[in-house]
């Protein structure tokens, strides 16, 4: 039930493979501004970014992060990422960080419905 996007600044042949892999269908990649794509994918969605959650790690994600509803990161985000985000899950990036962060989306919505 979540519409889920991938935003990096890098565009490469096996990014677009793993996201048609996992079928994330939203992408904006190559993108140097985040906070702009954010709001792209947002206004393509019909939501406010602040209906949105974010997910980054380093310094030129702070942007998307501050215009996000919820600002998330890994543990091992840069120190000013990790003052931006209000949920920072245990896992590194790489090493199963947007796993765990699907998790408790998944587990907070099944609290919802119950």
């Amino acid at each position: 039930g979540y519409e889920v996007a991938l935003v990096s600044l890098r565009d490469f042949p096996a990014t677009r493979r793993r996201a048609s892999d996992l079928g994330i269908r939203h992408l904006a990649l190559g993108s140097s501004r985040k906070d702009e794509a954010l709001a792209a994918l947002c206004g393509f969605l019909g939501i406010s970014p602040r209906e949105a959650l974010f997910m980054g790690d380093d310094a030129g994600d702070i942007p998307a992060l501050e215009m996000a509803g919820v600002a998330a990161c890994p543990s091992d985000a840069a120190p000013e990422v990790l003052k931006v985000c209000s949920l920072v899950v245990s896992a590194s990036g790489g090493a199963g960080a947007v796993r765990e962060m699907a998790e408790i989306l998944l587990e907070a919505r099944n609290e919802l419905l119950r």
